[in-house]
């Protein structure tokens, strides 16, 4: 057969099966959403369960496959920083593919500072253009840090530039089976054309927990970034998750990874991997805000309402 003619043919097969693909996830999320509200509703009857206080909330288990309890898991809302969840997963699906490696040295390029607001770099010292540091460390700033900078500096040394970065994302969250998702850059900085649901970030996430390198850096409480050619002292990072840390109010020794998200439009998320009892729990809460109540003290619904979602579904496991 003629090359030319069989590569039109390769390509005309393959954006079917893509559209039917995402036609086939749009309906299978929606039948499983459905599903899980059935569920939830007489095991909410029984429990006189209110719902949550986010804008969405999903909690399912990763090894089943099952949803325990969705509250607008479809609806489109912003990721904010559970973004550096598709991020992580494809830097280490470069990693294990051996096109990079955990020890791989790259310098933060002037590009990639001058492309981030100094609100997007949660570091400090701030990294500089020129300094040099390991795919290990920029990983550990991402998620551990939720710094946009070493986003944007992972998805220039993966892919060449942020912009072949980000369609990677969107054509890995069509394979991953997302609905209603488009990614406008790696780290989830506020964009009104970035959107994603509660449903489409439990699928990223359960993709990635499937790696035991994600699993390295989605469970880090704290790290170290020692000092580098451009910075003479050492870095220390605290994850940005409260669940996480010990001796904090909202701690729960039942998570084993997580990665929040904060924005103005969208709220406070979170993503969390939970373990008890031989039962493993993906939550998702999206919209979360800070909650006075009657007595005086303030709440932060993100990690208030995700300690109540997953004892629901701990007590609901199936």
């Amino acid at each position: 057969m003629n090359h030319k003619i069989f590569q039109r043919l390769f390509i005309n097969s393959t954006s079917i099966l893509v559209a039917a693909f995402v036609a086939f996830a749009s309906v299978n999320a929606t039948t499983i959403e459905a599903n899980a509200e059935e569920y939830t509703a007489e095991a909410a009857a029984e429990q006189e369960f209110a719902g949550f206080d986010v804008s969405a909330a999903l909690v399912a288990s990763p090894v089943t496959g099952k949803l325990i309890y969705t509250q607008g898991a479809l609806d489109r809302l912003e990721p904010a920083s559970t973004t550096k969840i598709m991020t992580a997963l494809l830097v280490v699906e470069a990693i294990e593919s051996g096109q990079i490696s955990l020890d791989t040295q790259v310098a933060v390029s002037a590009t990639a500072v001058a492309a981030n607001p100094s609100d997007a770099s949660h570091v400090t010292p701030k990294f500089q253009p020129g300094e040099i540091l390991t795919v290990d460390q920029l990983l550990s700033a991402v998620m551990i840090s939720s710094d946009c900078l070493c986003c944007d500096v992972l998805a220039e040394l993966v892919a060449g530039s942020v912009d072949n970065f980000v369609a990677m994302m969107n054509a890995r969250a069509v394979q991953i089976g997302c609905y209603d998702t488009n990614f406008t850059n790696p780290s989830g900085y506020p964009d009104t054309n970035m959107y994603t649901n509660a449903y489409s970030l439990y699928l990223i996430t359960a993709t990635a927990i499937a790696h035991p390198i994600f699993n390295q850096y989605f469970s880090m409480a704290s790290t170290i970034i020692p000092a580098t050619n451009l910075c003479p002292g050492p870095r220390g990072l605290v994850n940005t998750n409260a669940l996480m840390l010990p001796g904090n109010t909202y701690y729960n020794p039942a998570i084993v990874g997580g990665k929040t998200g904060t924005a103005n439009r969208a709220g406070q998320c979170l993503v969390t991997l939970a373990q008890k009892e031989g039962k493993t729990l993906i939550s998702v809460v999206l919209g979360g805000k800070n909650r006075k109540l009657e007595d005086g003290t303030t709440i932060s619904t993100r990690y208030y309402e995700t300690n109540r979602l997953l004892d629901l579904g701990f007590a609901n496991y199936w």
